[in-house]
């Protein structure tokens, strides 16, 4: 099973990515904008770790976000 955990619209958005049980890739907006705290939803972090996991996204299980 394939878990996306996302954190946007907060200091810093990001992602990650567990499949099995096991972090496979994680990935911080900031690594592409060059910009400190991004606070932004970005498609670019979500498939910067699908591609690092090697899978699609029609593979993930669950969704997980950090928002309240």
């Amino acid at each position: 099973m394939c878990v996306l955990g996302v954190n946007v619209y907060r200091d810093e958005s990001s992602a990650h990515l567990i499949k099995d049980g096991e972090l496979t890739s994680a990935s911080e907006e900031e690594r592409f904008r060059w910009i400190k705290c991004w606070a932004e939803f970005s498609l670019r972090v979500i498939k910067s770790c699908l591609e690092q996991a090697g899978i699609e996204i029609n593979k993930i299980g669950h969704f997980a976000n950090n928002n309240e």
